[in-house]
């Protein structure tokens, strides 16, 4: 009686340690090696929003950003949009409102001002995902919009792997 009672509780000891490791979250991503080789903070935080969104989206399964593309990420600032000084072929200034590009396109409404870009920066990477449910990996550009240090928006499209080869 003492012998099935003590095997029966360590099974079930047993059963319960099995229990709690497959409950157990794996530790986040460490990005820590992209800053070690000097990787900027915005590109670091560019990839991990993207890893994230690879890992909750349905189309990919993974996502590779090699070394040197992200130390030779293209950081890019909108330019706003009053910072623009717009020049008539005659060599006056013309004023924003007055732009001849936006009153013949009528993309503006009357009265209505021109909004600046929520958007502070822009970061073109390129790197590889992997299709969900498939064994290929695909080459992929991936751009992230940033507004005051946070990542507001992510994209990946993806690319042909010869498209700015002139090699055909």
């Amino acid at each position: 009686m003492r012998f099935s009672t003590l095997a029966c509780a360590v099974l079930a000891l047993f059963w319960i340690s099995l229990r709690a490791q497959a409950q157990m979250q794996a530790p986040p991503e460490s990005y820590e090696y992209l800053r070690r080789i000097r990787v900027p903070d915005v590109v670091v935080n560019c990839v991990a929003a993207l890893d994230e969104w690879v890992h909750q989206g349905q189309r990919y399964d993974s996502l590779l950003v090699p070394d040197r593309r992200a130390l030779t990420a293209h950081i890019e600032t909108p330019v706003p949009e009053g910072a623009i000084t717009r020049v008539s072929s005659s060599g006056a200034v013309v004023p924003d409102a007055a732009a001849p590009d936006a009153a013949a396109s009528g993309a503006a409404a009357p009265g209505a001002a021109a909004q600046p870009s929520p958007i502070d920066t822009l970061i073109h990477l390129r790197g590889f995902a992997k299709v969900r449910g498939k064994y290929a990996w695909v080459p992929v550009k991936a751009t992230c919009s940033i507004w005051h240090t946070q990542v507001v928006d992510v994209a990946l499209t993806p690319r042909v792997a010869n498209e700015g080869s002139a090699i055909q």
